[in-house]
């Protein structure tokens, strides 16, 4: 009986410290930067010629520095107007599931550098938050990486 607690308690402290170094070796990426692009399209003009209106659009693309490429499942971006907002972009790409999809982002990736395409948007994006993470097969997350301006 005497052994019977120090087991118990041994073996908790085991299987707790096995959970904390997994979620630990999980690592994030290393770099994240966005491209933006910036395209005038809507240009009209009216019957005499004189009124000339546009409407500026900005195409916005996350490159990734990978760490690792090992057990990523899922790639998630935010992307907003301060620190924290998502109200531009909260997206989840499937892990190597390349390809340019219906919502107009789009997903390729080259070794360790990850392109994602996020997007048209309508503002200038003079000022913008991104973060990214990974997620792996157990679902444990990554740390972020953040870029802002």
């Amino acid at each position: 009986m005497k052994y019977k607690i120090p087991y118990s308690i041994f073996a908790l402290l085991t299987l707790v410290n096995i959970n904390i170094s997994n979620a630990q070796t999980f690592t994030g990426p290393r770099k994240i930067e966005l491209l933006f692009e910036n395209s005038f399209s809507d240009t009209t003009a009216n019957a005499n010629g004189d009124f000339f209106s546009f409407s500026p659009k900005v195409k916005a693309t996350a490159i990734l520095l990978l760490n690792d490429t090992t057990d990523i499942a899922e790639i998630h971006v935010r992307l907003g107007l301060s620190a924290g907002d998502s109200s531009l972009l909260n997206k989840t790409f499937i892990y190597d599931s390349s390809g340019i999809f219906a919502d107009g982002s789009s997903y390729n990736r080259n070794g360790l550098v990850v392109h994602l395409g996020l997007g048209t948007f309508e503002n200038s994006l003079d000022k913008y938050y991104a973060e990214a993470w990974l997620e792996n097969s157990l679902g444990i997350h990554s740390l972020s990486v953040v870029r802002s301006r």
